[in-house]
This record gives C-alpha cells, structure tokens and sequence, in this order.
C-alpha cells in the first residue's frame, strides 16, 4: 500500500501560499498527524481542495480559535464531518482498517504532571508560567461531567493516558488479528524527536512523552509511527519501529527538493520543499516494504543536491 505522510499544514496560517504547492497525488492515500488548520471549517475546506483520500488527526491547533467549544465539542464535530467510512478519516482514539493495514489514530497529549527528571524549582517555575500562557489552557474548554470549565493541564493528562489505554487494548486486539498496525498521533512518542532547543528550554513535556519503554514493552507489534507537531523532518527507530515525521510547518521562501534512494539507486520516496518550506511537503512510503527500507537505515546528505541514500 503506497502512502503519502504529513502533518502541520497550518492551512489558515500558511493559506497565502497553498496555491503553490504540490500536495502530491489526489488519490494515495495521504496520513495526516494533526494540525491541518486552527478550525473544522478550515480544515474541511483545505482537505477537500487536496486530497480524496486521507486519515488524519487533530493537534493542539484544532483548540486555537475563539469559538468557545468544549474539547469534547470539537471531537465530536471532527467525528461528524469527518466519519470513519468515508474517504477522509477524523481519528481521535479510533481505528480505521484498509485490508490488513489498521490505522489508530489519536492527539497523544502528554503527561503534563510528569515534568523532566532533575529539574530545578526555577525551571519547574518557568514550566508551570509556560503551560499557564499556552493557547490550549487560555483558549480550551472541557466537558467536566456536563459543565463547561476551562481547560487545564490536568485534563489533557488523563487524556492522553485514555489515549494511552485506547492504543493498547487496540494493539492487542488487532495483533492477535493479524493486522499490520500503524499508529498516528501528533504529539511525539519519544525526547529523539526533539531539538535541543526543545530541551533547553523546558518544552520536552509539550512537544513528546518518553514512551520509548513503554512502546518496546506493551506495544512490540507496531508496524510504523506518524507524528506531528515538531516542525522538523525527523526518522527514527523504537525498538525496531520505524517512526516517521514530516511536518509542512511554517512557511519560508526556501526552495530544494531531495530523493531518497536506497543502496542500488532505485527510487524509495520523493520528498519535496517545492517552496517556501523549510521542512518537507510530503513523503511517499511504500507500506508493504518497510521491513526491507527502513529498519534499520540512517540518511545523510551526499551533495549539493541534498540526496538522500539508505547508510548502513
């Protein structure tokens, strides 16, 4: 099964560029991990103009507006316009089945309470300041058992472990099914993803949970993840579990394309800037040969073309 990877379109933010990009293929199935646009209408209406067939999920940005929707609200809505039957797929902890592919699919929050190991009260205090000023908490609003309350850190925690549980019950059943399982989320499942910006600046918690133990352990049979929200190309390895992330991002006026290829020369996926991007438009990944091409494999650049090989 040929795919196409995204995520970050940021469509309403970057909608005076759209017209010059190339989306790809209309008809290949394309995985979107999150952040498409801040609004369902947005959302709907860049999705429908680009793509026939797509999963995707929703991202921290499907909250940044000033509707005054519950978090609940909105899933729904998404779940409504969006249905699992249909040819674009809204997934917050579903599961979507394409002959022996199972796309789950959920936001993967975080654990907000859970704050780096060996931080000092200063930087536990400049956490705690951060959090407060993001656009989820001074814009959300949760469904607290029928009363609208604002959103807090604390609500996306036992969100993200409800998302947690989901994945792992699913992963067990559709193991035991035989299905190949690909798992999309936006938030990272891992601290490799991230910058040492990321880091330094105490924003490991809003961008990535440290599942890397838990994945090897209760999730071995994962055939592929999808994430979004780090603005940056990223590939890397869970206990043998290729991980991708290909975000659009924000928008620049940066022109290259790059091929990768792996070690005889024979094309494997086209990833393309096409324009103005300073992370990759789209992926194009064969499913049915990820064994063979992506475990293990490390990328290098190899000239001023920016070509990419399969390295041992």
């Amino acid at each position: 099964m040929l795919i196409q990877i995204a995520s970050d379109f940021h469509a309403d933010k970057n909608e005076f560029f759209l017209p010059y990009l190339d989306f790809g293929s209309k008809n290949t199935l394309t995985i979107i991990a999150g952040d498409v646009a801040n609004c369902r209408e947005d959302t709907e209406k860049f999705l429908h103009s680009h793509f026939n067939n797509v999963i995707f999920v929703g991202g921290n940005h499907i909250l940044y507006n000033d509707e005054g929707k519950t978090i609940q609200e909105i899933h729904d809505e998404y779940r409504a316009a969006f249905p699992i039957d249909s040819k674009i797929s809204y997934l917050e902890n579903d599961v979507k089945i394409i002959g022996d592919y199972a796309f789950v699919g959920c936001t993967l929050w975080g654990d907000y309470t859970r704050l780096p190991k060996g931080i000092t009260d200063k930087e536990k205090q400049k956490i705690e300041k951060r959090l407060k000023k993001r656009k989820e908490f001074t814009k959300g609003y949760f469904d607290d058992n029928g009363n609208k309350v604002k959103l807090t850190p604390d609500h996306l925690t036992d969100m993200f472990y409800e998302s947690l549980a989901f994945i792992k019950t699913v992963h067990d059943k559709l193991s035991a099914d035989g299905k190949k399982i690909v798992l999309v989320t936006h938030h990272a499942p891992s601290p490799q993803a991230l910058s040492k910006k990321h880091i330094k600046k105490g924003k490991r918690t809003l961008y990535a949970s440290e599942l890397e133990e838990y994945i090897k352990d209760e999730l071995p049979n994962l055939s592929l993840i999808i994430h979004g929200h780090i603005h940056k190309y990223r590939e890397y390895h869970i206990g043998g579990i290729p991980v991708v992330c290909n975000p659009l991002g924000d928008l620049s006026w940066e022109i290259n394309s790059k091929v990768l290829c792996d070690p005889a020369g024979n094309l494997v996926a086209n990833v393309a800037y096409h324009i103005k991007s300073k992370c990759d438009l789209k992926f194009t990944m064969d499913l049915d040969a990820l064994e063979e091409l992506l475990c293990p494999i490390t990328l290098r650049r190899v000239n001023k073309y920016s070509k990419l090989v399969l390295a041992a």
